[in-house]
């Protein structure tokens, strides 16, 4: 049963994945160690970047799972943005 969930939606561990190597830049970005949090966080676009590249190749048809992904990367993008310009203030 999750094997056939993870097939259907393999969004689902790539949004779960990427949330953990965004949140690890996060506590970074804590400690004020800008390079490496946003080092980290830009992995977690990647990972989303990787799921949209294998979908569209591999032939998927689930459009749902693009579509989420790509707001995903989205979100992901606004968030490092909104925190690198509120970073930059700082200084």
């Amino acid at each position: 049963m999750i094997s056939d969930l993870l097939s259907k939606y393999p969004v689902l561990p790539a949004l779960l994945i990427s949330a953990a190597w965004f949140y690890a830049g996060h506590k970074y970005l804590a400690e004020r160690n800008l390079v490496v949090a946003f080092l980290w966080q830009g992995i977690a676009v990647l990972i989303l970047i990787a799921l949209c590249v294998n979908i569209v190749v591999s032939g998927n048809k689930s459009w749902m799972n693009l579509a989420v992904d790509l707001f995903a990367i989205g979100v992901e993008i606004w968030i490092i943005e909104k925190w690198r310009r509120r970073e930059t203030r700082r200084e």
